[in-house]
């Protein structure tokens, strides 16, 4: 809509989420937070993470890499939360959209390489799923030209997922605190994986 105020009243109807399933794909720091606030909505939650240690008690099923086919034939909706490495690109084919639910919703909060456009593209207009909710794109910012813009079952949010309006009182505590670690000579919190990537 680029902008422009339509002054048009919609009636919408809306969807009970309550009994609904959840799948998150990346049970990592941003989908167990997801994970604990669908749960306390009433859905069922279901995920998979690269390693599988514990379960937490509002996750009823937990799954590795292995278990995603069975999520996404499960899922209502199905969100991305996955780290933006060379490993989770094109995490979401062709043949992961068709096996989701023709009435299910993808949420992609990952970096936009996890799926390409033109395939997400050809998913929405040919019904595939029933809708996307897109943080996340391939080309970013997503450009005027990108097809996704003139899609009826498509909502684009700015990749404003991982952005609080104050993200220093957050962050600014753990470098305070990594900074003591380190001329303590203490191990630092939070510290990324090298060759995972994250």
């Amino acid at each position: 809509m680029g902008g422009a105020t339509r002054k048009k009243w919609w009636k919408l109807t809306t969807e009970e989420v309550a009994g609904k399933t959840l799948g998150i794909v990346g049970l990592g720091t941003v989908g167990r937070e997801l994970a604990l606030k669908a749960k306390s909505l009433g859905l069922n939650v279901i995920a998979t993470k690269r390693t599988v240690a514990t379960q937490p008690e509002f996750v009823d099923k937990l799954g590795g890499p292995e278990y995603l086919p069975l999520l996404l034939t499960q899922s209502d909706f199905v969100v991305l939360c996955l780290a933006s490495i060379p490993s989770t690109e094109n995490i979401i084919g062709e043949t992961e959209l068709r096996a989701m639910k023709k009435t299910a919703y993808l949420i992609n909060l990952t970096g936009g390489n996890a799926i390409s456009e033109r395939l997400l593209v050809q998913a929405l207009r040919e019904h595939w799923i029933a809708g996307a909710a897109l943080d996340a794109f391939e080309r970013q910012p997503l450009p005027e030209d990108s097809e996704l813009w003139s899609l009826p079952n498509v909502i684009i949010s700015p990749r404003i997922g991982g952005i609080p309006a104050q993200k220093w009182p957050s962050l600014l505590p753990i470098f305070i605190d990594n900074l003591k670690r380190f001329s303590s000579g203490e191990p630092l919190r939070n510290v990324v994986d090298k060759e995972l990537g994250y």
